[in-house]
């Protein structure tokens, strides 16, 4: 089914990114490879419309001044580069500055293959190679399809507080299910008096969109579901 859909994303992305982007991003494929991940393949699996952003991985640096003049642009603490438009931002990595790249730590890493199997969440266990017109992904991704279910694809991860907190933010977002191992991974990991109440939502999401009320609430929540479940002892 996923393989089927090729043509219908690339006419989703013709539909819904801005002309000028996308004249941008035929213009880089002539200097690079381009992969496509993230969310805008998961909402597009999922039937949303909308593109809220996009991310770009590259398999060969290009001048991103060029390309994107006169659109301030800002690199992330990862190495990657946000490139600020004010209806569709644009997160662009160059393939040896991606976090799953410096992970595997090999020359021969293929992004089709390496990047998506690095991604913490199971609906961003997939890629899609613009140059090859075809998508890579994993069993975590179709059962995700198959469940509706947001679970761990990856569980090693750089930042597991802004794991939490995205947990939160896309089960309500999305309205999806949290499997029964992602609950148990936050809780073990969980710590009330961290400081990513705060710093991490506004780091990520330029504000505080759940106070520690909420998360706190949040948590009780999956503990009893697992207790009920009979997942966790009722201590």
């Amino acid at each position: 089914m996923i393989h089927s859909r090729v043509d219908d994303f690339r006419s989703y992305l013709d539909k819904n990114l801005p002309g000028r982007l996308l004249q941008i991003i035929r213009r880089i494929e002539t200097e690079s490879s381009i992969f496509i991940f993230s969310g805008v393949i998961r909402d597009f699996f999922l039937g949303r419309e909308d593109i809220r952003d996009i991310d770009l991985v590259l398999e060969k640096p290009i001048d991103i001044d060029t390309y994107f003049a006169d659109v301030p642009i800002r690199k992330n603490s990862f190495g990657g580069y946000k490139i600020l438009y004010d209806d569709i931002p644009v997160d662009l990595w160059y393939i040896r500055d991606t976090w799953a790249y410096k992970f595997q730590k090999v020359f021969d890493f293929y992004p089709g293959v390496g990047v998506f199997q690095t991604a913490f969440f199971n609906f961003s266990n997939i890629i899609f190679s613009l140059s090859e017109n075809k998508f890579y992904f994993s069993n975590h991704f179709t059962r995700f399809l198959r469940d509706k279910e947001i679970d761990i694809g990856y569980p090693i991860n750089a930042n597991y507080d802004l794991c939490i907190v995205n947990t939160i933010y896309y089960s309500q977002k999305l309205n999806l299910k949290v499997s029964d191992n992602l609950k148990l991974f936050i809780l073990q990991h969980y710590k009330p008096s961290s400081s990513f109440i705060e710093d991490v939502q506004k780091k990520h999401f330029g504000s505080v969109l759940y106070d520690s009320d909420m998360i706190q609430s949040f948590m009780e929540d999956i503990r009893s579901e697992l207790v009920s479940s009979k997942k966790l002892p009722n201590i």
